[in-house]
């Protein structure tokens, strides 16, 4: 039912290319822990803290109000609590999963170069 998901911590735009209401975008991100659904306890999860680098592609649509939004590709976030996630290393939680991430946006604060802009 879950499929593993990361905390993002900062990005940076590489290149967005458009066409029609679509815009294909690539980043680089920078997430600092991975969780999933725990593959033997139904309800509970299993978090790792770590650092990674990556380039990841979206697909982005304009909706009515205007707005863009993801149509494909990776989603970040959480699931679950720290009550029903095991976390590693030992002492991790999204408390220090979340202190990591502030850490990083503020050394490396996200970016949008590359992005080319398609007219309304």
């Amino acid at each position: 039912m879950y499929q593993p998901i990361q905390l993002l911590a900062t990005y940076h735009v590489l290149a967005s290319v458009g066409a029609g209401d679509t815009v294909a975008v690539s980043a680089r991100v920078t997430t600092v822990a991975e969780e999933d659904g725990s593959p033997t306890h139904s309800g509970r999860f299993i978090a790792i803290q770590r650092i990674m680098t990556e380039t990841v592609q979206w697909k982005v649509a304009r909706v009515s109000t205007g707005e863009w939004r993801v149509c494909s590709g990776p989603q970040f976030g959480a699931y679950g609590s720290d009550s029903v996630t095991t976390w590693q290393p030992a002492g991790a939680s999204y408390l220090s999963a979340g202190q990591l991430a502030d850490s990083v946006y503020r050394a490396d604060p996200p970016s949008h170069g590359g992005v080319q802009r398609t007219p309304n």
